[in-house]
């Protein structure tokens, strides 16, 4: 009966042993299926029938071609600007230039018209004296 009961205790231990290794992974399984609950219940929050996320997809996609092509718009905008400022430049450089070669011609003109008043003045002058020479010429031999 001794012997028995040792047989007993013995495959009682082992019995025992064998119980907490099983409850210790009872709890590591409780510990993963709370886990694997958590991550479906991420997971059926953030979930999209594939219909969606080809949806999703599409306008995605068309917003970034619509974004591509308002740079390409606003690139072309740019240089449309630049190019419009630049013949302005220029042309305000051109009108710059034409208006000082009219202020020169305009001042060339006035002095043209100077001189040839002076001119007149001489030439009246010239004209009145010789006149006044004939007459004086001419008096003279009638003497």
């Amino acid at each position: 009966l001794r012997g028995e009961v040792s047989e007993f205790r013995v495959k009682e231990r082992k019995l025992s042993g064998r119980v907490k290794t099983l409850e210790a992974k009872l709890e590591a399984a409780k510990g993963s299926l709370a886990r694997c609950k958590d991550q479906l219940e991420s997971v059926k929050r953030t979930w999209m029938p594939p219909e969606a996320v080809e949806q999703i997809r599409g306008e995605a996609n068309r917003a970034k071609a619509e974004l591509k092509q308002a740079r390409s718009q606003a690139s072309r905008k740019a240089k449309l600007l630049v190019a419009a400022q630049e013949k302005s430049n220029s042309k305000q450089a051109a009108e710059e230039t034409a208006r000082k070669r009219m202020d020169k011609l305009e001042a060339r003109a006035r002095q043209a018209e100077q001189e040839l008043a002076l001119r007149e003045g001489f030439m009246a002058a010239a004209k009145s004296t010789a006149e006044e020479l004939r007459e004086s010429n001419t008096k003279l031999k009638e003497e």
